[in-house]
């Protein structure tokens, strides 16, 4: 939530289309959505109540200008291209593979949220480079570069059952969304 919160006040700051900015607002709305939806699971399939913390809304101040472009471009790609799109897709197939149907539901709820994000970030994307100059696509390419998709940690066994993904196939999908991912954005740059 606070991320789309700050990507928001960035948003504002580098001058985007109002829609953009009321989309990131939203999306934050979503973040916030998504904790109770994930606590109410939690607690339903542990048998016990779940509270929550207020997030914490620190934010870094906006960066104006180039500069603000440029972390638009970069941070759109890697957490939301990227980070959302993966999410969106992992999300969909641990849906398909819950045990729970209230699980189940709450995920593909999810899922159609992360997508929804991770299609703000391609907008995102596509309005910077519209308005920025060649830094603006230097540091895209240098965040292009930075290879996003996370080495598996060790199985939970236990957590199979819930219909969580191992792993590997977490990775293996991370991997087919940035290959998807490469391909949209070289013919987004192409324009």
């Amino acid at each position: 939530m606070p991320a789309f919160c700050e990507l928001a006040d960035q948003l504002r700051t580098t001058g985007a289309p109002a829609p953009l900015v009321e989309a990131a607002r939203a999306a934050a709305e979503d973040e916030l959505r998504h904790a109770v939806i994930a606590a109410g699971v939690t607690a339903t399939l542990g048998g016990r109540a779940v509270s929550l913390e207020p997030p914490a809304l620190d934010r870094r101040p906006a960066a104006a200008g180039a500069a603000g472009l440029a972390r638009l471009a970069a941070e759109s790609w890697l957490d939301g291209c990227l980070g959302e799109g993966a999410a969106a897709a992992c999300l969909a197939a641990e849906a398909e593979q819950a045990r729970s149907p209230e699980l189940g539901r709450a995920q593909r709820a999810i899922a159609a949220d992360e997508a929804r994000h991770a299609q703000l970030a391609w907008d995102v994307l596509a309005w910077t480079l519209s308005v920025g100059e060649a830094d603006l696509r230097r540091a895209l390419k240098s965040a292009v570069a930075t290879d996003r998709v996370a080495e598996p940690g060790p199985a939970d066994a236990d957590l199979a059952h819930l219909g969580c993904l191992p792993p590997e196939q977490r990775q293996r999908i991370a991997r087919e969304v940035q290959e998807t991912a490469g391909k949209r954005l070289e013919a987004l740059t192409r324009r």
